[in-house]
């Protein structure tokens, strides 16, 4: 009797449980059905039946509910809200069905349409105009095969989200919204953190806003992120003064993963911008990411980082490619004082991570000081078989890779480690232009850093080495600024350099090859500003470059002290064309230390610097006429292991080996300097001239090279 009683009692909860959202506390998963006008539906045996989204959607106690609206139908007028609900879904159903049939199963990562082409929303919920289609309050909510379009008001037209949780959308289209802040999406992670997730089949698409015109994030100190799952999402053809496709503002911290952004307009930020207030803020984006073919009227055509905002783009396959701001500064990044951005990503395919951009000033990325605020701009590589590279890219004005400006007395900074500029295009400054500016007649000019640092300029506020960077792998293309072109937008060549440095700017280099760029000049500056240590180029290779004039100018303006001396140290100048003028002209103060200049049939110098001022040792030049007549200073060229092919090595007998003192530190390759070929000990001139230091005897191709295509050999 006992035993009977006890099963019927179980069987009467078990019963209350299934027809109940609630009983005693538990919960199991429910099904809930909307048929909108009627609280019946086609179907036998069906509970929960609403006439309406919002009556369902305050019913709902339990997790895991499920809320299913009628299929093939248009919602009007639609403001709905839903206060901390957790794991609730809200799916359209195809029409036709009835609240028997089971809701559809969409895979976040495969859409509803099983894995094939996107499906079109079942349900299109039609906003008022003048308020969000969802405002949601804290919680976990998934929205599956809906349309929500005609939101308005000033927050978020789609969706306005506050609060801590997680908002997922599936097979959904947010589209045709228009708010103040997030025309589609106004994502606030002002309790906690937060993360939007795209699944298959979504798309944030013709929505308009003043800030963040597709999706706008606020947080205040939270962690957000923004996940999308599928490449058939994506984030598109929106419109917003900054911030066309996402605006990210206030302080905290947004990842963006596996997101395409494209097709964005904005004034500011085409299809990015992230603007740091009250507090740091930094955007990352993660792993699969593409900011592509967006467009800033203003400045910053893919991304405007500004405020107190830091760019993270240290993951592979991260693209920032086809964006434009042909009005402004930044075609693929604006950077502005005092923001910084990092960029380490290998690219994606085989192309740059900053690829085929353009703008007036600086094609690939802009660094442009604010008024009291520096800008920073650091590259550097993490994948040693896939540099970081700027590529491809056009400025109409200067700086056909990268810009950097000054406001009065606060400079930007461009630091560059195991890195490539190459193939960009302007009519001045073709890979980089650093920019000048006066405050009350006192010139400051931006500075460029290659594998250097000086006063901690490239450190802050980390070093690269605790983000991840590392060398490029030996036999890796690494350090180049090749292939770029002093041109117009016509594709006219013009008179312009490489690389120019203007008044008061710094150049301060080491390990640099420059190859087959064409233009006037490969290196152009105004002499370093106050001392020499920001006028220093070493361990170069400047070969089979296409120049009019000479291969490097340092012309004397009148405003930067011309004592001050440039130096050369370590360098190979070689098969150049430049229609006879002298290799190097200099009105200030140079030295030429380490080098060898093989040019044939024209000038090494033209010195018009102070007198005094010219330092020459341990040269080796085709013409020595320039040079002054002192020890170290020999006419001649040299033997390179395959000059036809461009290989501008030593051969073991050539003049250079053996040459110098010693001074420590690495050549070009990365090699170790000072290795003391001559056999004989003590040998007070272990130091290679040149580019490059030998490593051993052996020459590949003859009957000592044994080691040569082994592990022991190198050069």
């Amino acid at each position: 009797m006992y035993t009977r009683t006890r099963i019927l009692s179980l069987l009467v909860v078990v019963t209350g449980l299934l027809l109940s959202t609630e009983a005693a506390g538990f919960c199991l998963p429910i099904v809930h059905h909307v048929n909108v006008g009627s609280s019946t539906a086609t179907g036998t045996g069906c509970n929960y039946v609403y006439a309406d989204l919002q009556t369902a959607i305050d019913n709902v106690s339990c997790p895991n509910t499920v809320l299913s609206i009628a299929g093939g139908v248009t919602l009007g007028n639609v403001a709905l809200t839903i206060n901390n609900k957790t794991n609730l879904t809200i799916v359209g159903l195809g029409a036709g069905t009835t609240c028997n049939d089971p809701p559809p199963a969409c895979d976040p990562e495969v859409g509803c349409g099983g894995g094939g082409p996107p499906p079109p929303p079942n349900v299109r919920l039609q906003g008022t105009g003048s308020g969000p289609v969802f405002t949601i309050y804290r919680g976990s909510v998934t929205l599956q095969s809906l349309e929500l379009t005609g939101g308005g008001g000033t927050n978020g037209g789609g969706i306005y989200f506050y609060d801590t949780g997680s908002v997922e959308l599936v097979d959904t289209k947010v589209d045709s919204n228009a708010a103040t802040y997030g025309g589609g999406i106004f994502f606030d992670g002002g309790g906690g953190d937060a993360t939007l997730t795209l699944g298959a089949g979504t798309i944030i698409e013709s929505n308009t806003a003043t800030q963040g015109g597709g999706i706008y994030f606020e947080s205040t100190g939270a962690a957000l992120k923004l996940v999308t799952l599928d490449a058939s999402s994506i984030i598109k053809s929106n419109m917003a003064t900054s911030g066309g496709g996402i605006g990210f503002y206030f302080h905290g911290s947004l990842e963006v993963d596996n997101t395409k952004v494209q097709s964005n307009t904005a004034t500011y930020g085409g299809g990015i911008q992230a603007n740091g207030s009250f507090g740091d803020a930094t955007l990352t984006l993660g792993a699969g990411t593409f900011i592509t073919s967006n467009t800033a009227t203003g400045n910053g055509g893919g991304i405007l980082v500004n405020g107190t905002a830091r760019l993270l783009a240290l993951e592979p396959n991260t693209e920032i490619a086809f964006n434009h701001a042909a009005n402004g500064y930044g075609g693929g990044i604006e950077v502005e004082g005092p923001a910084q951005a990092d960029i380490a990503s290998g690219g994606f395919n085989g192309l740059a991570v900053v690829y085929g951009n353009n703008a007036e000033y600086g094609g690939g990325i802009s660094g442009y000081a604010t008024d009291g605020h520096s800008a920073l701009i650091r590259l550097f590589t993490t994948d040693p078989f896939n540099p970081v590279a700027i590529t491809g890219n056009f400025a109409s004005h200067t700086g056909g890779g990268i810009y950097v400006n000054v406001n009065g007395v606060y400079e930007s900074d461009f630091c560059a480690y195991d890195y490539r500029i190459d193939n960009n295009t302007a009519p001045e400054g073709a890979a980089i232009y650093a920019d000048e500016d006066s405050d009350v007649g006192n010139y400051t000019g931006g500075n460029v850093f290659l594998n250097t640092n000086i006063s901690n300029f490239c450190t802050e506020p980390v070093a690269i080495d605790t983000l991840g960077a590392v060398r490029c792998a030996p036999g890796v293309t690494c350090n180049t600024v090749n292939g770029n072109v002093a041109a117009d937008s016509g594709n006219n060549p013009t008179a312009g350099s490489t690389i120019l440095v203007q008044t008061a700017g710094g150049l301060i280099v080491n390990r640099l090859t420059m190859r087959n760029n064409h233009g006037a000049h490969v290196i152009r500056t105004f002499g370093p500003y106050l001392s020499g240590a920001y006028g220093s180029v070493a361990n170069c290779l400047i070969a089979d470059n296409t120049l009019t004039a000479e291969m490097i100018r340092i012309d004397n303006d009148g405003l930067n002290p011309p004592v001050a001396a440039t130096t050369f140290d370590g360098c190979t100048i070689v098969n150049n064309g430049n229609e006879g003028a002298p290799v190097i002209y200099a009105a200030h103060g140079l030295t030429l230390t380490n080098d060898i200049i093989d040019e044939l049939g024209i000038n090494t110098l033209n010195y018009a610097g102070p007198g005094g001022g010219l330092t020459v040792s341990h040269v080796l030049a085709t013409d020595i006429s320039t040079l002054p007549n002192a020890a170290g200073i020999d006419q001649g060229e040299p033997l390179y292991v395959d000059a036809a092919n461009s290989d501008y090595h030593l051969q073991p007998t050539s003049t250079g080996i053996d040459y110098a003192p010693a001074n420590g530190g690495v050549d070009l390759d990365g090699n170790p300097r000072d290795v003391n070929l001559s056999g004989v000990p003590g040998n007070s001139t272990p130091r290679d001239i040149g580019a490059y230091e030998r490593q051993n005897r052996f020459q590949c191709g003859t009957s000592n090279s044994i080691f040569c295509n082994s592990f022991e050999y190198s050069w």
